[in-house]
């Protein structure tokens, strides 16, 4: 085997990978992960539930990220975050329903 094709062997072979990691990069290796016997990695995203605009630089948003509800406030000095109480929750469940009406 000449050079030549030794070397357009490798790049054919380099170009292969190149494809597949492409191909894999949306499923974040889950085939991996169970060909190898875990339990794939659950998604955890990330949505705005409610925007609530106080001022132009002061929002309140209520966000759920993985499961977990959270009540992010935004202000000039940077945001706070902390963790919402299902009592709270359902009051701005119901003051949503009620804005939509």
């Amino acid at each position: 085997m000449s050079f030549a094709s030794q070397i357009v062997a490798v790049l054919f072979v380099l170009c292969l990978l190149g494809a597949l990691t492409l191909a894999l990069r949306g499923r974040k290796l889950n085939l991996l992960e169970r060909f190898m016997g875990r339990q794939p990695r659950r998604r955890t995203g990330l949505q705005s539930l409610v925007r609530l605009h106080l001022t132009p630089n002061h929002c309140l948003h209520v966000v759920d990220f993985g499961g977990k509800i959270l009540l992010v406030a935004t202000h000039p000095a940077g945001l706070s975050v902390e963790p919402v109480q299902d009592a709270f929750l359902s009051v701005v469940e119901s003051e949503a329903t009620l804005d939509s009406k």
